[in-house]
């Protein structure tokens, strides 16, 4: 530890993303995860952000960029008519095994308001642990926010007006000079920067001072270094956002100096270039499907080896269960288990996606009824319905079907997919990426140059 520096709360934020879009949809609020972030790393260092939804509906795919830009993990998940509370348990299994963790978490801010949180909070709190809830007014359990040690309205953080809240303290401003529209371009982003620092600290009631307000944005952006914008100090700095229109600096005697804002940072994070895929070789057709499966999809992909021998080792161990079957959240269990039998490193959210795929591409079967099963169902005792093979090639199209869904511009090579799916290009794997795009029936798909 740095003497003289003070250490910062670990943080995580779990975030319902499809019930915050929901509610705030009904309220009426626009849609701005900047502001939730912001005001997260007001409270300590932010150690893991991470949201829940199905992110393949057309409901949240067109949040998913701005998900991306500010570093969430996204958790893919199954939707269905009785599947609202997939979400809250995931949610919840994955919050109490942070708190096991050696480096655990000291404050778990929830973005949501659903009554079901309150057992997880009770927990949460009996582990020493500080509870911040953040959700939309109406929408909140008042329960769940009478238990949490503190509870943030998004409308607050967000007024219906489409504006980000402004900073309490603040005076009238009149408008911004010229200047601050012809402001050094790669400036424009520290001074919004320098801004929302301005307001985080006025919503904590604390006065904006230069060396309090310089922590801030580092503490809100980690990545900002002043040396970078060019300026040797910081109060140059600040009064070069002054001439800009940004703020307005309160000289003190002495060295120090307060700040006051402006005018308001800008709504949205720049958005970050579309993903631009090759098909030109084999390399870059692999790398581009991957990214389509990663980026778009949100499915990771295990070499074939692996993939291989988990199932085939799946499929043994559920043959060897009992009649009364058993529950998808068992059998990643089992996978978990057979992953480390094998000596294989593999992330639980991996092991997650391939149960998850293996749905998708409907292998199993309701126990009893036969009836495949068609989206994640924790509570139903499932068996499979295909055979090993058949669950194989089946997730195999899977993947192949996922890449046409996503983006259709993307051409079907099969030598491409056979090293994808295979590792592999020999004659055997091409023919068979050959029957799965036949079986897929794509259709016509644009033109390419063939892979050298």
């Amino acid at each position: 530890m740095v003497i003289g520096v003070p250490q910062l709360s670990r943080v995580a934020l779990m975030i319902d993303a499809e019930n915050l879009m929901i509610e705030m949809q009904k309220a009426g609020l626009p849609f701005r995860l900047r502001a939730i972030i912001d005001r997260v790393r007001e409270e300590g260092n932010l150690v893991l952000a991470r949201a829940y939804a199905d992110w393949t509906t057309g409901s949240m795919r067109g949040f998913v960029r701005d998900f991306q830009t500010l570093a969430i993990e996204m958790e893919q998940l199954c939707s269905g008519a009785t599947q609202k509370n997939t979400a809250d348990i995931q949610l919840a299994v994955d919050t109490m095994e942070l708190t096991l963790q050696p480096l655990a978490p000291d404050i778990f801010v929830i973005v949501a308001g659903d009554r079901d949180f309150v057992p997880l909070v009770q927990k949460l709190k009996r582990y020493g642990k500080q509870v911040i809830g953040i959700g939309v007014k109406g929408s909140i359990s008042r329960i769940l926010a009478q238990i949490c040690d503190a509870y943030i309205y998004y409308d607050d953080l967000v007024p219906a007006n489409g504006h980000l809240a402004p900073c309490p303290t603040a005076r009238p401003k009149a408008p911004a000079p010229v200047a601050a529209h012809t402001a050094n371009p790669a400036h424009a982003a520290a001074f919004d920067l320098l801004v929302r620092a301005i307001q985080s600290l006025a919503r904590r009631d604390r006065e904006a001072l230069g060396s309090t307000t310089h922590t801030m944005m580092r503490q809100l952006d980690p990545s900002f270094d002043l040396a970078s914008t060019g300026f040797s100090a910081f109060k140059p700095f600040v009064q070069a956002a002054e001439k800009a229109g940004y703020v307005h600096v309160n000289i003190r005697e002495g060295l120090d100096f307060t700040l006051e804002a402006l005018r308001e940072p800008a709504e949205t994070p720049a958005t970050p270039a579309a993903p631009t895929y090759a098909f030109g070789t084999v390399a870059e057709a692999v790398e581009s499907y991957r990214q389509i499966l990663l980026e778009r999809k949100r499915v990771p992909l295990l070499p074939w080896e692996q993939r291989r021998a988990l199932v085939t080792r799946l499929w043994e161990t559920l043959a060897e269960e009992p009649e009364t079957g058993v529950t998808l959240p068992q059998m990643q269990a089992l996978l978990q288990g057979i992953a480390e039998q094998h000596g294989l490193h593999i992330p639980e959210a991996a092991l997650q996606k391939i149960l998850m795929t293996l749905v998708i591409a409907k292998c199993f079967g309701f126990k009893g009824t036969g009836d495949v099963v068609r989206y994640y169902n924790p509570a139903a005792v499932v068996e499979p319905v295909v055979s090993c093979e058949d669950a194989l090639e089946q997730m195999n199209r899977t993947y192949v079907t996922g890449i046409a869904s996503e983006c259709p511009e993307a051409p079907l090579l099969p030598e491409a997919l056979a090293q994808l799916l295979f590792d592999s290009t020999d004659e055997a794997s091409v023919e068979r990426v050959g029957m799965l795009i036949t079986l897929g029936a794509y259709g016509n798909r644009p033109e390419c140059p063939a892979a050298a």
